[in-house]
């Protein structure tokens, strides 16, 4: 299908390369220097323009186009330009916009909400609001040294990633030593390993080194066994130094702080602190200072927090305030980075987390564009609750790294492996299937698949794919 999307951000040009294999892709643009980036790195069509025109839009294809994906920088693009979708009055076309101003968030208003139903926004994405709740589910979860944390199966599992450090009892392990240990009902699959550049779905005799970073599906209440074998031990986090003000750290402060969590904040623009003293809850401290300056981190005690959180919008403060922090001794450094380009510096100085707005945004995108019923649930809602009304994909989950993908399938009822074993359909060794959840007396009940594994109606399955490969097996389970 022919996708528009607008703006040529790190999110836009993200959920792009993300698309443009499978779909005819078009990026509106109206910066001329990343026009001309896009049109030699991605295979996309690029038109110069202004998103808000509808000549730009229409000399796009918006007459053809099923989709539309407004994530602009600017809220009032991206609502002018889903109008003028709209208004085109194209049968079947959804539209995604990009919305930052918490004015604007149909969740917290009825106005709002009013306002993007008007426009016709089938679903609203913001990237500074994804990665608040991110970080805090990942805090939440409480395991300095898992870098990647997602729940699915409505909870009944975890998707979990992390480096295997040279203590780990992994360490020279094949996944089929691993798998005996906990004969015959495992916690744990291992679905992902990236190793240097390389990337695989392993399989049994696939041996574990120090410094792979693996991708694992986990029963939600065995959890702690997974984390044993990994080497990491559980924390609760007390007192947090959050460094950046902007939109990401004040979301972040306010989550932080009502689970009484002792938050403290720091930002140099003296205006923004202002603006902050006025709308963050009074529990949070505000420092006034530069997070790069050495002697400002000392005199804030940096030593004496659980983890530090560098949210600015400058990768090259993230990184030296998670640097110091880490020489410092606190156990947990959490960066935000925006070019992924310095990925590989965030694993070798050793700090623990790096997250990006545009894995953030591009799972939301993907599901919706994958699940068929979820573009029925209107602007804004939340993902799908497990039950037999719902189909295609119900999560994804994308990596900044990694070009595997963990995807939530439900079997549909007319699919051709109900009733099947995992052996007797005998899937391409592209993927993996990681863990089966079952309706069992009115509650989802989760177990890890194995080859003996029969397929239900009804039942969702975690799934380990390659991008390329997602429409290859969901073939398996969707009518």
């Amino acid at each position: 299908m022919r996708i528009i999307i607008v703006g040529a951000g790190e999110v836009g040009t993200h959920i792009a390369s993300l698309l443009c294999d499978d779909h005819d892709v078009v990026i509106v643009e109206k910066d001329k220097a990343r026009c001309r980036r896009l049109s030699d790195q991605h295979n996309v069509l690029v038109v110069e323009g202004n998103g808000a025109h509808p000549e730009t839009l229409y000399k796009a294809g918006l007459s053809k186009a099923s989709l539309l994906v407004a994530v602009t920088q600017s809220d009032a693009v991206n609502l002018t330009a889903c109008l003028i979708a709209k208004l085109a009055g194209i049968e079947k076309q959804k539209r995604v916009i990009r919305l930052e101003a918490s004015q604007l968030d149909p969740q917290r208003s009825a106005r709002a909400r009013q306002l993007v139903q008007e426009v016709g926004a089938d679903l609203v994405v913001d990237p500074d609001h994804a990665v608040a709740q991110a970080i805090e589910e990942l805090l939440a979860f409480g395991y300095p040294g898992v870098a990647e944390h997602a729940s699915m199966g409505d909870g009944t599992v975890l998707m979990l990633g992390a480096q295997v450090r040279p203590d780990s009892s992994f360490v020279g392990s094949k996944l089929s030593q691993i798998g005996k240990k906990y004969e015959p009902s495992w916690p744990y699959i291992i679905g992902g390993i990236s190793r240097g550049d390389e990337t695989i779905i392993p399989r049994n005799d696939t041996v574990i080194e120090a410094g792979d970073i693996v991708r694992v599906i986990c029963l939600a209440d065995r959890a702690p066994e997974f984390m044993s074998d990994l080497g990491l031990e559980d924390v609760r986090y007390r007192r947090i130094l959050v460094v950046g003000g902007g939109r990401t750290g004040e979301s972040l402060a306010r989550r932080l702080v009502k689970k009484n969590i002792r938050v403290r904040l720091v930002e140099k623009d003296e205006d923004r602190i202002n603006e902050l003293l006025q709308i963050l809850p009074k529990d949070v401290q505000i420092y006034h200072g530069d997070a790069t300056d050495a002697d400002f981190l000392e005199s804030i005690s940096v030593d004496r927090y659980d983890a530090v959180l560098a949210l600015t919008g400058d990768d090259e403060t993230n990184i030296l305030s998670c640097l110091y922090a880490k020489t410092k001794g606190v156990r947990e450094a959490i960066t935000l980075l925006h070019r992924l380009a310095l990925k590989p510096l965030t694993e070798q100085l050793d700090i623990d987390v790096a997250f990006s707005p545009r894995t953030s945004c591009a799972n939301e995108v993907l599901r919706f564009v994958l699940s068929p019923d979820s573009q029925e649930n209107g602007a804004g809602s939340p993902p799908l609750a497990f039950g037999p009304s719902a189909s295609g994909v119900q999560q994804i989950a994308t990596f900044l790294t990694m070009n595997i993908e963990v995807l939530e399938f439900t079997v549909d009822p007319n699919s051709k492996v109900v009733d099947k074993s995992i052996a007797e359909v005998g899937f391409n060794k592209k993927y993996l299937i990681g863990a089966v959840i079952r309706q069992t007396n009115g509650k989802p009940t989760a177990f890890i698949a194995r080859g003996e594994t029969v397929f239900r109606v009804d039942d969702h399955l975690i799934v380990f794919a390659k991008h390329d490969d997602i429409d290859e097996v969901g073939k398996y389970f969707c009518a």
